[in-house]
C-alpha cells in the first residue's frame, strides 16, 4: 500500500502501526463490523479507490466498490458483517 497522505497530514503507515486489519473509506461509504477491524474514514488527493482493505503487513487485500464482505471473509475469516452507506 503507497504512503498516502491523508487530509489532516496523516499518513496510511501511521494507520499500520497497530499491526491490524484498515480498511481505508476514501469516500465510498464502505461499511465492517467487527472489533477487529480498524476503520478508517479519511480523504486524500487521487485516491487510488474509494475504499481499501489493507492486510497487517501493509498489503492490499482489496479496493474498490464491490466484493468487500467476499474479500473480508476470505482474509480474515467468517463472520463479518459488510455494507455501503
Amino acid at each position: 500500500m503507497p504512503d498516502l497522505e491523508l487530509d489532516g497530514g496523516g499518513r496510511v503507515a501511521e494507520l499500520m502501526r497497530a499491526a491490524r486489519p484498515v480498511l481505508l473509506d476514501l469516500g465510498g461509504g464502505a461499511e465492517v463490523a467487527g472489533d477487529w477491524i480498524d476503520v478508517v474514514r479519511a480523504r486524500c488527493d487521487d485516491p487510488p479507490a474509494d475504499a481499501l482493505l489493507i492486510r497487517p503487513d501493509g498489503y492490499v487485500a482489496w479496493a474498490g466498490t464491490d466484493g468487500l464482505a467476499e474479500a473480508a471473509e476470505e482474509w480474515f475469516g467468517a463472520g463479518l458483517t459488510t455494507s455501503r452507506a
